[in-house]
């Protein structure tokens, strides 16, 4: 399909049938042309919420051809689990090395899943990165530190 911006994205579902997978295939065409309208003149700037970046991440992140099955849905726990209650409170740019390290050496002693965690904000803010929102990934700085 094609967006607002002119580029092709490819658009794909999958179910049992053949008529379920064509439903299914309309409805995320659809959502995606909403979405679509919906994000085409927003531009994230550090200074917005953390949740937004999220929200943003998560809608491309689920249009993306390449991306299996139980990659979005992974993601979306971890944030909606992990990272929107560490950081929820703050704007992208006050996301730093220094709290991402002391929220996965929390996670750590908590037993938690720190691995997932530190996958879903390196690739999160590898978008934020991506998309001009700040100028350097904090986690390359992070990993930097605990190398």
């Amino acid at each position: 399909m094609r967006l607002w911006d002119g580029e092709l994205h490819r658009v794909t579902a999958t179910a049992d049938t053949a008529t379920d997978a064509r439903a299914r295939l309309e409805l995320r065409i659809a959502e995606r042309l909403r979405l679509s309208e919906l994000d085409a003149w927003r531009y994230l700037t550090p200074d917005d919420p953390f949740d937004e970046l999220a929200y943003v991440w998560l809608g491309d992140l689920a249009w993306l051809s390449d991306v299996s099955e139980a990659t979005y849905p992974r993601c979306e726990r971890v944030v909606r689990t992990q990272l929107t209650p560490a950081f929820g409170d703050l704007t992208i740019g006050e996301i730093t090395a220094d709290r991402i390290e002391h929220h996965l050496a929390a996670q750590l002693a908590a037993s938690e899943d720190a691995a997932s965690s530190r996958d879903a904000i390196q690739l999160l803010l590898g978008f934020a990165v991506g998309e001009g929102v700040i100028l350097s990934n904090p986690m390359e700085v992070a990993a930097a530190w605990s190398a």
